[in-house]
This record gives structure tokens, sequence and C-alpha cells, in this order.
């Protein structure tokens, strides 16, 4: 089962991310990896609402309407 979600997380949605969104997967995992180590440290996505609003509108550049509107 973990190797399932590694395999999806790391290859299924990276690939979405590249040719839906146009991102570089490197580059989202690079400014996204705090939220992610933050979220796995406190078991808790509520804690990481925040922290998530910040780096989506200051490191990724996601307009604060969109950002607050999907988390």
């Amino acid at each position: 089962v973990l190797l399932a979600l590694a395999v999806q997380c790391l290859v299924v949605y990276m690939i979405m991310l590249w040719l839906l969104a146009r991102v570089s997967p490197i580059m989202f995992l690079k400014k996204f990896f705090p939220v992610m180590a933050f979220a796995f440290s406190t078991a808790t996505s509520n804690a990481t609402i925040p922290l998530n609003m910040e780096t989506l509108e200051r490191k990724m550049g996601v307009d604060r309407r969109i950002s607050s509107f999907t988390i």
C-alpha cells in the first residue's frame, strides 16, 4: 500500500502537474516541501492551512481568492 501511494504521489501527480498546470514538479516540490514536512510532522491538515496559504501566495503566485477558496 505504501509503495502504491508513493508511486501515485511521486509519479502520477507529478505528471498531471506538469501536463495540466505546466508547473515543474521539481520546483513545486522545492517550494512546497516546508508545508508537506509540517503536515507530516504534526499529522494534521488543519494546522497547515495558514502556512499552506502563505506558500501558495508568496512562493507560487496563486491569487489569495483562489487559495482561500480551494483550501
